[in-house]
């Protein structure tokens, strides 16, 4: 089901940053279609288990060994991928039509490559080492397939200039509703015919993959969309022309119930002897329930699929 909406009123304390040129010509737009791809349900945290709030000051206790580094998360998110739906469910939405991509915070490519015509030519930009390995591992069969790929390991703030494509890529790219006007005036110049953004879209959180597990009191995290940013935090003129929405669901399995407990300490940054620490751990043995070791989180999912047509 479609339909139109009014464009997303722009605070006017944000103010509006000066267009470029090619900016004005590709402002005379609709307001934007949006629709609903659906749908799972969406699991409320059980009420038998009400937590107390913990105070952020437990955090970083004695007993937390640091945060995971760049490289263990990314290993991390590689596995959530091939557990969880979301290239199988985003692809048709995003379009499998693709020829010339410039595809900013590629990743391993889980989503990029399923959106990609025959023959194409693939520019992607990650600056993650594990993910870089991911993608050269897929280069020898993408070749064969008609696939040019490129990898270039930098940010999108270190992308030279001259680099522009047909469509232009941002697949659940922090700046995105960190930063997205910078990140738009910069995109836009580069897209030829289209552009597509993947934002979370869930009431909750989109801190880390696995966080809506817990509940509030428990993460802590902002639970409000994180595509409401996106909106808000671009001018008028800069509104997308389509917005798609699409569940899916992120999962993971962890062969064991203590490696379940480590990782969202981890992630949380918590000492297993803190209150909130433990707070988390008796939450998530509640959770779990009886069984064997093997444990399987399972988190719905919502995106929200930004499209611009130039």
């Amino acid at each position: 089901m479609s339909f139109p909406i009014s464009p997303v009123p722009v605070d006017s304390r944000l103010g509006t940053a000066p267009s470029s040129p090619a900016v004005g010509r590709r402002a005379q737009r609709a307001a934007p279609r949006v629709s609903e791809r659906s749908s799972l349900s969406w699991p409320d945290s059980p009420a038998a288990f009400a937590p107390r709030p913990v105070q952020p000051a437990t955090r970083r206790e004695a007993g937390w060994h640091g945060p995971l580094s760049p490289e263990a998360q990314a290993r991390l998110y590689l596995e959530i991928l091939e557990e969880s739906d979301y290239a199988e469910r985003l692809a048709p939405v995003v379009g499998g039509d693709h020829r010339d991509v410039l595809d900013i915070g590629a990743g391993n490519g889980a989503l990029s490559r399923r959106c990609l015509a025959r023959p194409a030519r693939w520019l992607a930009v990650e600056p993650n080492v594990a993910m870089g390995e991911a993608l050269a591992r897929l280069r020898p069969q993408l070749a064969r397939d008609g696939v040019d790929l490129a990898h270039l390991a930098t940010t999108w703030q270190g992308l030279p200039e001259s680099f522009c494509a047909e469509s232009v890529f941002a697949f659940n790219l922090g700046a995105t509703h960190h930063e997205a006007d910078a990140l738009f005036d910069d995109l836009v110049e580069r897209s030829r015919r289209e552009m597509v953004w993947v934002v979370p879209a869930q009431y909750g959180p989109s801190t880390f993959c696995l966080a809506g597990f817990l509940p509030p009191e428990l993460h802590g995290a902002d639970t409000g969309p994180a595509f409401e940013r996106t909106l808000a935090a671009l001018a008028r003129e800069q509104q997308p022309q389509a917005i798609d929405f699409v569940d899916w669901q992120c999962r993971l399995t962890f062969k064991s119930r203590e490696l379940v407990v480590r990782h969202f300490l981890e992630r949380l940054e918590l000492a297993s002897d803190s209150a909130h620490g433990r707070a988390v751990a008796d939450y998530l043995d509640y959770r779990l329930g009886p069984g064997g070791e093997e444990a399987r989180i399972v988190c719905a999912k919502r995106s929200a699929v930004l499209r611009w047509r130039f």
